[in-house]
């Protein structure tokens, strides 16, 4: 399943990807969809896209309060977890 980790800090982009890479995640750098910038102007406009993801995510994303979890589904991104401000 395809997952996107947006943030509105770019600053917490490293961690993320340090974190991903430990856990042999398959992921990288893309420009944020403008779908999703439709839902919060406040977005960095790269983001982290993880082709290989599963439900897991939602417990490395809950941690920084500036990232967000998005599945694409059928070209359709959903909510899974979203940053509490600004959203």
């Amino acid at each position: 399943m395809e997952f996107i980790i947006t943030f509105t800090d770019p600053k917490h982009t490293a961690p993320i990807e340090d974190v991903l890479e430990r856990s042999d995640y398959i992921f990288q750098i893309i420009h944020t969809p403008l779908e999703l910038l439709d839902i919060n102007v406040f977005f960095c406009k790269t983001a982290l896209m993880v082709t290989n993801g599963n439900l897991l995510l939602l417990e490395l994303i809950s941690e920084v309060p500036e990232a967000s979890l998005f599945c694409n589904q059928n070209s359709q991104y959903e909510f899974v977890y979203a940053v509490q401000e600004g959203v």
